[in-house]
This record gives structure tokens, sequence and C-alpha cells, in this order.
């Protein structure tokens, strides 16, 4: 399994993670693959970026960073799901760190609606928080010096 950095959404094998998510009943990957068809979304602006987690040609875990569009200065982790039957090998976590590894902004923020995800973001670091607009966690990253 690799991890590779997803510059055109469309040209990946999305549908089996995507069906895998809508079985789930997560609707945020369909939103992921609308915003990216009509533009509104293609991870490209400064300091954005959409990766995935390959099996052999298989996508089986995407997750993304974006400008966070409700707070200034912040980059927002987004659209964070790997398949059911790849999950609890340690893939989500795998994903979040390079995603915070390239995340340029020293505040990175999300929002989770469920308590599997809010314990999953918690045991990586995130902190719970409403000190952020449409937020649910947010991570403060350690600055070197």
């Amino acid at each position: 399994m690799k991890i590779k950095e997803i510059t055109d959404l469309l040209q990946e094998n999305y549908q089996l993670l995507l069906q895998d998510s809508i079985d789930d009943q997560y609707s945020f990957l369909q939103r992921l693959l609308d915003e990216y068809m009509d533009g509104r979304n293609r991870f490209d602006q400064v300091n954005e970026i959409l990766l995935g987690v390959e099996d052999g040609a298989q996508l089986i875990g995407i997750g993304g960073l974006n400008q966070d569009p409700y707070n200034e200065g912040v980059i927002r982790l987004r659209h964070l799901y790997v398949m059911r039957k790849y999950r609890k090998n340690g893939l989500g976590k795998l994903l979040v760190n390079e995603l915070l590894e390239k995340a340029s902004a020293r505040i990175v923020t999300l929002r989770t609606a469920n308590q599997e995800g809010a314990h999953f973001y918690e045991h990586l670091g995130f902190k719970k928080s409403n000190s952020f607009e449409e937020t649910s966690h947010v991570l403060y990253k350690k600055t070197i010096i």
C-alpha cells in the first residue's frame, strides 16, 4: 500500500471507494466528487493537497487539506475516509499523519459529526473545540525553533 498525491480525482479508481462510503452511510465522498466536478474544490489552492492510499491500482483511502473557509490562516482536514475492510490497521492514522506533515499552518481544524470519528481524531491528538467556526476539533501543531 502506498500514499500518493491525487492531482486529478477523475483519473483515479474512485468508484469503489465512493460506493463503500455510500454503503457506510456517509455522503461526504459524494460531495467531494460533486465539488471536484463543478470546480468548487479541487484542492489546488495554496497549501491545499488531496492524498490517496492505494492497494495496487485500487484507491482505498482518501483525505485532504483545504484552506479553512471559515477561519482565516487555518488549514482544514477534510474528506478523510478509509474503506471498511481496510480499517483498524493504521491506514487512517498514516494518512492523517502524512497530511499533518504537509499542513503549512500551525492550526488544523476539522468537523466530525459522529463519536467514532471524534474518538479517532482525539486519539491522534486533536482536541474538542468550539473556538473556531464550523469546527468540532482542532490541533495546534508544534513549531520547531
